[in-house]
């Protein structure tokens, strides 16, 4: 056999035949990916967090405003105790 074929290199680096570099490159990029993922994954549980808080403004805002719709503008009548102990 020729000193290049892929048996020969196949005995030189083990049964899969891979180069140890390429090994420990494919080792480092898995790596890398699982990162990535996992920061894209805790992205994502920030973001759900941030619109939650969204829409929790939106319905206070829009309670304010029946409230308000409500009352007519007279805050004075609407709230409890607003004459000074009723």
């Amino acid at each position: 056999m020729a000193a290049g074929s892929s048996l020969t290199q196949g005995k030189r680096y083990g049964r899969s035949g891979r180069r140890p570099a390429l090994l420990e490159a494919r080792k480092s990029l898995l790596i890398l990916l699982q990162e990535k993922a996992i920061g894209a994954e805790d992205l994502m549980k920030r973001v759900r967090c941030v619109e939650a808080h969204e829409w929790k403004l939106i319905r206070e805002r829009r309670l304010r405003a029946t409230y308000s719709a409500h009352c007519g503008g007279k805050h004075q009548h609407c709230r409890p105790n607003a004459a000074g102990g009723r």
